[in-house]
């Protein structure tokens, strides 16, 4: 009995052994693939905080009757909200939604607008359109805004996406991508839909 209970002990030693090799292997299979399933997440993540913000802005600017602007500088990779004071003067918001966010470390934000003829802009019968800095005064003199005329949509700020109080918004497809090239995007495809966050998407 002693000498099997003596051998009891080395069994168990080369039993854990084993096991402990076998985890081992086990995680450097799995932990590669944890990495990019955590770092998808991230860029998940964010790109429903984005979606929430656009939908957020298209909302309120109808139902407050004034434009709202989603601004984005891409270098900082920063994005936030700003809304028209009624005199063309964009100013941050107040309470939740006034602060700037910016993306985690190691994500890339690409912004790409399509302005659409602004809607709210009223023309002279006679008057066309021009293509005009997003900050510039249109034909007959009115201030021009995105969503609407033919207009490139830089500012000094980065680059924006404009919700008219009519419910029109700039087509965007915003493309969130990390490190690893997980990429997700959140996109508007026409001046009267709303924006979708696609999760998932391919490079």
């Amino acid at each position: 009995m002693r000498g099997t209970r003596q051998q009891n002990p080395g069994f168990t030693l080369i039993e854990l052994i084993l096991v402990m090799v076998i985890i081992a292997i086990a995680a450097g299979i799995v932990a590669p693939a944890l990495a990019t399933f955590t770092a998808g997440r991230s860029v998940d993540n964010l790109s429903r905080q984005i979606l929430a913000l656009a939908q957020y802005a298209q909302t309120q600017s109808i139902s407050e009757a004034r434009t709202y602007r989603l601004n984005f500088d891409e270098t900082s990779r920063q994005y936030w909200l700003t809304a028209d004071d009624g005199a063309g003067t964009f100013g941050a918001l107040k309470g939740d939604f006034s602060k700037h966010y910016t993306a985690p470390d190691g994500l890339r934000i690409k912004v790409d607008v399509t302005p659409q003829p602004n809607t709210n802009l009223l023309l002279l019968p006679n008057v066309q359109q021009q293509q005009i800095p997003q900050s510039g005064v249109a034909l007959n003199g009115q201030q021009s805004g995105a969503a609407g005329s033919v207009m490139q949509n830089l500012h000094s700020q980065g680059v924006y996406i404009e919700f008219q109080s009519t419910g029109r918004t700039d087509p965007t497809t915003i493309t969130l991508t990390d490190a690893s090239g997980h990429t997700s995007r959140v996109v508007c495809v026409s001046p009267t839909e709303t924006f979708q966050a696609i999760q998932g998407a391919a490079r």
